[in-house]
């Protein structure tokens, strides 16, 4: 049996705890690219509200400890490396298109992250009301939706699991999903109202074919997760929109649920077949 889950995983609290390192501090309002080391954690913006700091990791550059970008600040991950992880705050705009983070990639308040690219050794976690667009790269362990956080999946690996919780949104119309689907999660000290949706064809849960606008959890049967907690449960297989098959085992706990819409060549036809149809009345 797979190691269990800790919702607030290891990379997390590296990433908040307290250090003896010193912080270095972008926050003139100016552009910088590191190419160089930076032996300590890295702040971007932090406490500065409406600078508008721009700063690029690009190899050989690496942040020997955590890079955090705060308030309104922009942050573009190119190349070279983060020893621990890389989090976005308040506002600002990170994108990751190369490089490589030690530990893990989170967002938190109303940030925006866009991850297209590079490789993540553990987890990705959206937190608050952020977003958070994956279209390539690597992340080497779980993806995370929580609180009202909003997750588009377009491309990419997930090495491990994706899980849904709280009453956040996930949207996945291509990439992999390397091990199993949650949505929510037991036990847990709230009420679970997450929605995961995928887009695409072919869709069928425990070998029965799925309709668009389809609930999982009409089609899933009681069980339990790998730890004994009771849920609906039940394999996931299908085509995504970028032609990616899904073959997963999803847990479905409270009121979360996953649902299924047509990859956008398919939802053209069926509006072209209704206008036919309504033409023909």
């Amino acid at each position: 049996m797979k190691t269990r889950k800790i919702i607030l995983t290891i990379w997390f609290l590296l990433a908040i705890t307290c250090s003896a390192r010193a912080y270095v501090d972008f926050n003139d309002g100016g552009y910088h690219t590191i190419a160089y080391t930076i032996n300590a954690h890295v702040r971007v913006d932090y406490d500065t509200p409406g600078m508008g700091t721009q700063l690029d990791l690009v190899w050989p550059g690496r942040i020997e400890l955590d890079l955090r970008a705060y308030e309104d600040s922009y942050v573009t991950i190119l190349g070279g490396e983060i020893g621990l992880s890389l989090i976005a705050y308040q506002n600002a705009e990170v994108i990751v298109s190369g490089g490589w983070i030690g530990s893990g990639l989170g967002a938190f308040d109303d940030s925006h992250v866009i991850f297209s690219g590079g490789e993540t050794n553990y987890g990705l976690a959206a937190h608050g009301n952020s977003q958070i667009s994956i279209s390539g790269g690597l992340i080497g362990d779980e993806v995370y939706a929580y609180g009202n956080s909003q997750i588009d999946i377009s491309a990419g690996q997930i090495y491990d699991d994706l899980i849904a919780y709280d009453s956040s949104r996930v949207t996945m119309s291509g990439g992999q999903v390397g091990d199993e689907i949650w949505a929510g999660f037991a036990p847990a000290d709230y009420w679970d109202m997450s929605l995961i949706t995928f887009e695409g064809t072919n869709f069928e849960i425990n070998g029965q074919s799925v309709g668009y606008g389809d609930f999982a959890s009409d089609y899933a049967v009681p069980g339990t997760d790998p730890w004994g907690n009771p849920c609906l449960t039940g394999t996931l297989t299908g085509t995504l929109a970028d032609a990616s098959e899904l073959s997963n085992t999803f847990y479905i706990f409270d009121d979360a649920d996953i649902t299924f819409v047509p990859e956008p060549a398919t939802l053209l036809l069926l509006l072209l077949g209704a206008a036919f149809l309504k033409k023909r009345v």
